[in-house]
């Protein structure tokens, strides 16, 4: 697959990779991926926009400028998109109005494109759906249940293994204090026995 970059300067072609390879250096980040699920992106999405934005980002500095931006978006939405839609996207997510977007503000301002909405409103709600519903199924489940397939905090162990520590210390002292008691008792009932 790939993909095709037109800007003012150049004509570029890139390959969309399995693996994340990139020109400038940049690589996905767990955030990117988190951004991509929150907006019912794919993977393979995520990548295809990445790539672009690297093709489209000529001066390697990790953002690109309005009218690279109006390129991108038709090339990674595979649509030309008109004035009134890039307008609303370009104001909406320049918001320090100095007409560059980094990777993150151009993930936002592609999925918050209305050709991207209405194509992906499905996954989206299928994807929220499954969050919602694993969480309520997390919460139903035993802590036993959820201690073995999901594995338990260290801190959770720390505080185990000292609370096991502290009763273990008190039980030593228990036969020393019942030897206290014992003797006592004996000192007590001799003490009778000599009056």
């Amino acid at each position: 697959m790939s993909v095709a970059v037109a800007t003012a300067a150049s004509r570029a072609t890139v390959s969309v990779p399995t693996q994340v390879q990139v020109t400038n250096g940049s690589e996905l980040t767990t955030d990117h991926f988190a951004a991509a699920k929150r907006f019912g992106m794919s993977d393979e999405e995520l990548r295809k926009c990445h790539v672009a934005f690297d093709a489209a980002d000529l001066d390697h500095n990790g953002t690109i400028c309005m009218t690279e931006l109006r390129e991108l978006l038709s090339i990674v939405s595979g649509k030309e998109l008109d004035d009134d839609e890039f307008n609303e996207a370009a104001r909406h997510f320049d918001k320090d109005g100095d007409h560059m977007l980094d990777f993150n503000e151009f993930l936002e301002a592609f999925c918050s494109t209305p050709g991207y909405r209405n194509n992906n409103l499905e996954k989206l709600i299928d994807s929220l759906s499954k969050d919602t519903r694993k969480h309520l199924e997390d919460g139903r489940r035993t802590a036993e249940w959820r201690a073995y397939h999901g594995g338990v905090l260290l801190s959770s162990i720390v505080r185990y293994v000292e609370a096991e520590i502290a009763i273990m210390a008190s039980l030593m002292q228990l036969p020393v204090t019942l030897l206290i008691i014992v003797f006592f008792t004996l000192a007590v009932i001799l003490h009778q026995k000599i009056e």
